[in-house]
């Protein structure tokens, strides 16, 4: 059988029969490297690969034609997504895995022009490749490349609910994306420099801050007080889910600090779960008294 780099345009076929010949005659499938050829035959002979399965039915080689695809979309992104659009009806469900891989391959390779592409799109196709997009470009290039296609998201002509639905995806990747260091920083800045955007909840800020992706470089009270500055926080009745973990830290890390602040600031967001929490752990410490003249205050 043909190397993969040996596969062009005037073999494919060839190579193609060649593995499922052996995959055949040997029982053994090979799945890896049978999806890695066939996303070499998308970047080597992508047109007359498709075209070839869609005359024959896509229905019969679905797989090859999403992985070819894939492929092609990343070498020849403008070819591919024409004949994307221009493919004719098929179902659904395979229209939208073909979308999908679209999507996928000129995120990885050629994210500046992904977003002209779905701008193609009709509305629902639209969002329905949010969730592809924001994992492939997360994948390419990390928190600050998804970071400025959704910018150019939120600052172009398109709907509320693909805004919404775009700045959604990519705040819960930056927020479970990563765990310390220059990448905590880079959260860290994503969050700060959306804070005032329309779609920043105080969900997304109190299970960011749970995972400390607000900024690294704050701890205890310090880290407290920047979760609730956020514009999202003001005026809440509740506590969004998340924020216990942040005041649990704050008490622990600071307790006469935090203490402190109770005292002087009688309208803090959230005063009376910090209270709660600030008796419970000195219950624990074994001050009941001092607990209970705080709890007292839960009155007040």
């Amino acid at each position: 059988m043909a190397r993969m780099s040996d596969v062009d345009a005037s073999n494919w076929e060839e190579v193609l029969d060649q593995f499922a010949n052996i995959t055949r005659d040997t029982g053994r499938t090979h799945d890896q490297l049978w999806g890695r050829m066939l996303i070499r035959v998308g970047q080597v002979a992508g047109e007359p690969a498709l075209n070839s399965w869609l005359e024959k039915g896509l229905k019969e080689h679905e797989t090859q034609a999403q992985a070819a695809l894939y492929g092609w979309a990343m070498t020849d992104p403008k070819r591919a997504q024409d004949w994307f659009l221009n493919m004719g009806e098929v179902d659904e469900g395979m229209r939208l895995g073909l979308l999908s891989r679209v999507v996928g391959g000129i995120s990885l390779k050629k994210p500046d022009l992904l977003a002209g592409f779905v701008a193609l799109l009709p509305e629902e196709d639209q969002i329905q490749t949010v969730g592809h997009s924001v994992w492939n470009l997360m994948q390419a290039g990390g928190i600050k490349r998804t970071s400025a296609w959704v910018d150019e998201i939120q600052n172009g002509d398109w709907s509320p609910a693909m805004k919404k639905r775009s700045f959604d995806e990519v705040t819960k990747a930056v927020s479970k994306s990563v765990s310390c260091g220059a990448g905590v920083e880079s959260s860290a800045k994503w969050f700060q420099d959306h804070r005032d955007s329309e779609f920043m909840t105080a969900g997304w800020i109190g299970s960011a801050a749970a995972r400390h992706r607000l900024d690294f470089s704050v701890k205890g009270l310090d880290f407290l007080r920047e979760t609730l500055d956020f514009p999202a926080m003001a005026g809440l009745e509740s506590s969004p889910p998340g924020l216990a973990q942040v005041i649990g830290n704050a008490v622990n890390h600071d307790p006469v600090m935090v203490e402190n602040w109770l005292l002087e600031n009688g309208s803090v967001p959230f005063r009376n779960q910090a209270i709660d929490q600030f008796a419970g752990i000195l219950e624990a410490q074994g001050d009941v008294d001092k607990a209970a003249a705080w709890r007292a205050r839960l009155s007040e």
